[in-house]
């Protein structure tokens, strides 16, 4: 019995030696992991602002290629109708006042422009009564240009010289006495002044 109880002893001794290693690694370990895991709270700190920094940069990056990328398609839109419209003055294209559409000078002809002299009802036009608003314009006259307007003080000592010689002149389309087929406001297409025609009966 001497014996058992003695060993018990040196087991129950033993037992409390290991316990208290236990216990102090346990410590040691529970220490060093707060310390670990508080150097590594403050690196993922660091690497979320670094993170949140590039996600700035690049959304600032994309913004300014964005840019670029409208800014060259708009230079390249304005290069273009710089190139269109040197193109169109070059070969005596301008741009009409009136119906805003693009002639060219050599075919301007007394019935090329078309608009409506009357105001939109928003079904009619009051000065001829066709439907839509799109519907071409009765009154029939020449594309006039700003430039024109500039010219037409230096031109009227010219158009009282040619006046004279217009009376012995005769038109090629409507074969009267008094004007050429450029300053003619009957338009020369048969289909044109037949469907006119039709038109100004119907209203």
């Amino acid at each position: 019995m001497i014996a058992e109880r003695d060993s018990f002893r040196a087991d129950l001794n033993e037992m409390y030696r290991n316990k208290k290693k236990i216990e102090h690694q346990y410590e040691y370990d529970k220490r060093t992991g707060k310390e670990r895991e508080t150097k590594l709270t403050k690196q993922q700190g660091l690497l979320n602002k670094e993170n949140n920094d590039l996600k700035d940069d690049l959304l600032g990056h994309v913004k300014a290629i964005k840019q670029l990328h409208n800014d060259k398609e708009k230079q390249k839109l304005r290069i273009q109708k710089l190139i269109q419209r040197k193109g169109k003055f070059d070969v005596g294209f301008k741009t009409c006042k009136n119906c805003t559409k693009e002639y060219n000078e050599k075919e301007n002809m007394k019935w090329s422009c078309r608009q409506h002299p009357g105001e939109w009802g928003g079904e009619i036009w009051w000065c001829c009564g066709k439907v839509g608003k799109e519907s071409l314009g009765c009154k029939y006259s020449s594309h006039e240009s700003k430039d024109d307007e500039e010219d037409e003080d230096e031109q009227d000592g010219a158009d009282g010289d040619k006046q004279v010689n217009k009376q012995y002149i005769r038109c090629a389309c409507c074969k009267e006495v008094g004007h050429s087929i450029a300053d003619c406001t009957r338009d020369p297409n048969i289909k044109t002044n037949a469907k006119a025609d039709v038109e100004f009966e119907r209203i």
